[in-house]
């Protein structure tokens, strides 16, 4: 690490995630202003990611019988993945 030097990192930003998206997260767009402001201040680094799962992963419902879009899926641990 080089010391001084700030990085911002976005992760998994997607359309999808945006109030009408696929996979839509409720208020997903009040984020978009915030992001759009830090990427205005200096940083060393400007870094985007962005999740992907092969077509044949268990988050997608077409891959659960049963499961449809927007249903989660109950996982061992208790937690819970959206399709």
């Amino acid at each position: 690490m080089i010391q001084g030097r700030k990085a911002l990192i976005v992760i998994d930003m997607q359309n999808d995630f945006m109030d009408n998206g696929s996979f839509s997260v409720p208020g997903g767009n009040e984020i978009i202003g915030t992001i759009n402001a830090l990427m205005e201040l200096e940083w060393g680094l400007i870094v985007g990611s962005q999740d992907w799962h092969p077509e044949d992963h268990m988050a997608f419902a077409a891959n659960n019988p049963g499961m449809e879009v927007n249903d989660t899926l109950k996982m061992v641990d208790g937690s819970g993945q959206h399709m």
